[in-house]
């Protein structure tokens, strides 16, 4: 019998998924990574988005929104809006490229 947990049985049923299916742990796992991501962007008052592009500029310097949609695999029109946010906090202001003055280089404040 199943050792309980506060008056219920408790399941092992999911260790013993998991052991089986790849897919599902890799799911799991997944999940409880992005509930920390969001727990650490939430103590900062930033959402995830927001995080991981002020810790590429950190990382990599000032950088196009353009470049910043493809390495961290944000669609572009979402990338805009975390840009416009994280603006408006002052976190990160946009400056003509100067070697392409069609393009804005998105630079940490």
């Amino acid at each position: 019998m199943p050792p309980k947990t506060a008056g219920r049985p408790r399941l092992t049923y999911f260790p013993q998924l998991a052991a089986e299916r790849l897919d599902i742990a890799l799911c799991r796992a997944s999940a409880a990574v992005a509930r920390a991501a969001e727990g650490q962007a939430d103590d900062n008052g930033l959402g995830v988005g927001q995080h991981l592009v002020l810790k590429m500029l950190v990382a990599v310097g000032p950088c196009s929104q353009q470049t910043l949609s493809e390495e961290l695999r944000i669609d572009r029109s979402v990338m805009v809006n975390l840009c416009d946010d994280l603006e408006r906090a002052g976190h990160v202001r946009r400056e003509r490229n100067p070697d392409d003055r069609r393009a804005y280089a998105v630079t940490g404040s």
